[in-house]
């Protein structure tokens, strides 16, 4: 786990288009797992960035979504298009397909499986939420603790035992900590935190209290943000 101290997103776009582009140029196939919020504008970008080379081997995914009907105002990948992301070329596997929310929760978690056992490279980009959840992995939420790379969960089945209003207004669907664990590498953004949050990370703590414990299972961990590190 390596802290980079950053005052703008901008670093992060150009670095993980270099990666994305590096492994995408010595012929390999590429899972690129995207997060919502706060890292959509910084996606948007890199997809800029790449749109001009071969991303026909790139595949990308969300890591957790919003269940609802395709396009609803709050999905996650909605989202992401009406910012802008755009990469025709590439395999796009959005979450909400039609499906009711088992369904759709078994088909995130077939594309895990599949795409994770024949890529050559994956990324996975990440916030970390003030509560310490990342994804949609709350702290106690049910089936924290579990085998399969995609779970689900409607709001009532998720504990108050954090802040309230983050992540509580949609049934959410989500990959797990197994399936973060199959990660070659993880970039996290976390910029206007309290220096606090990054204090726990570094300490050995459940993750049922904080999902983000799950990220120290990648080797390859980068944090960038505005409190410590390197300054980039």
């Amino acid at each position: 786990m390596t802290f980079h101290k950053i005052d703008s997103p901008e670093p992060v776009v150009r670095i993980i288009a270099n990666k994305l582009i590096n492994h995408l140029s010595a012929g390999e196939k590429v899972f690129w797992l995207l997060t919502g919020g706060s890292g959509i504008p910084i996606e948007v970008k890199v997809s800029q960035l790449i749109q001009e080379h071969d991303v026909s081997k790139l595949i990308v995914a969300l890591m957790d979504e919003r269940y609802g009907p395709i396009g609803h105002p709050d999905s996650n990948w909605q989202q992401l298009l009406d910012a802008g992301f755009d990469l025709p070329n590439a395999t796009l596997l959005p979450i909400l397909r039609g499906g009711d929310r088992a369904e759709s929760t078994e088909q995130l978690n077939q594309t895990l499986v599949e795409t994770f056992s024949t890529a050559d490279y994956s990324l996975g980009q990440f916030g970390i939420g003030p509560d310490g959840h990342t994804a949609g992995i709350l702290p106690d939420s049910p089936q924290i603790d579990t085998d399969e790379l995609a779970i689900s969960y409607a709001d009532s089945e998720a504990t108050q035992q954090f802040t309230p209003g983050v992540y509580r207004d949609k049934d959410r669907i989500t990959m797990t900590a197994a399936a973060i664990a199959k990660l070659d590498e993880a970039i996290v953004v976390a910029l206007g935190k309290d220096p606090a949050l990054f204090d726990r990370l570094e300490h050995d703590i459940p993750i049922e209290q904080m999902p983000a414990q799950a990220l120290k299972q990648v080797k390859n961990l980068s944090i960038y943000n505005d409190c410590k590190g390197e300054i980039l």
